[in-house]
């Protein structure tokens, strides 16, 4: 026997003694548990049918609700963006009663992102009932800025006074964080603080502050106009008559116009830009 039909030969018997290959199996995913899932939702489509499993992937995720939203919750600690991506899907689908018991218990997780990520989706409802659950996560460094955001988002009075109080913190993002949800609560009991603020170091916190103000409106302005005359720092001179040009307040007219002659070059600019708006 020549070679070649020998080796020809032993070939068709491997296959004919081979067991048959299994049938394709069929993607089903109501029936697939959400790890499962997971793995074909957030994997690259480069094939029509990894595309198409995708998609579908996905809608199944979003179905299961609050069972879905549990699952990606608690793994947002995980370096995949898609459980916060899919997360965050499900919040703008969920109603507050659905959701919120499942971001109050992710509170409980011993994974600090976790609970962040928890406290963040929170702000996403008006839920304010809430408030003194979270409250005393401000007292937790990792998730203060976080906690303040939504409590500032659902304008917790009582809370300004805290939040207040991380304007002199020595981190600039939570700086800016404090300003903001001091903005969203909107009280003038802060303004005081707010009013500091505008003599920050770090332009981001100045800027931050001033847009509470304006925000805050005229219960601002007094304090304001008090401490253009109190500060000799041309910085803040500078951010109060910018926060009282928009404010509207025709009390800082004259200070405008003295300010057209200070040593600063910066005021005077600021001044002769300004006046036009009054007159």
């Amino acid at each position: 026997m020549k070679p070649a039909r020998a080796i020809m030969l032993g070939l068709l018997f491997i296959v004919a003694a081979s067991p048959a290959l299994p049938e394709e199996v069929v993607f089903t995913p109501g029936t697939m548990t959400l790890e499962e899932l997971m793995v074909h939702a957030n994997r690259y489509g480069s094939t029509e049918e990894k595309y198409t499993r995708k998609f579908a992937a996905q809608d199944e995720i979003m179905n299961r609700g609050t069972a879905s939203l549990r699952y990606l919750i608690n793994n947002t600690h995980i370096q995949n963006i898609w459980f916060w991506i899919f997360s965050r899907m499900l919040i703008e689908k969920l109603p507050a009663d659905e959701a919120m018991p499942v971001l109050l218990d992710a509170l409980d997780s011993d994974k600090t992102d976790v609970r962040k990520s928890a406290l963040f989706f929170m702000s996403y409802y008006d839920t304010p009932e809430h408030a003194e659950i979270i409250q005393p996560c401000m007292e937790d460094e990792k998730l203060v800025g976080m906690t303040m955001r939504t409590l500032g988002k659902w304008r917790i009075t009582n809370a300004a006074p805290a939040i207040a109080s991380f304007l002199q913190h020595t981190n600039e993002r939570i700086r800016v964080v404090a300003v903001n949800a001091l903005r969203d609560i909107g009280d003038p009991v802060a303004v005081p603080e707010l009013v500091t603020a505008l003599g920050d170091p770090i332009f981001t916190v100045r800027n931050t502050a001033a847009r509470a103000l304006a925000v805050i409106g005229p219960a601002a302005e007094p304090a304001l106009l008090n401490a253009y005359g109190q500060t000799d720092s041309i910085i803040e001179k500078r951010q109060i008559l910018r926060t009282l040009c928009d404010l509207r307040s025709t009390n800082c007219i004259p200070l405008l116009e003295a300010a057209q002659s200070d040593p600063d070059r910066g005021l005077r600019e600021d001044a002769r830009r300004a006046l036009p708006v009054f007159r």
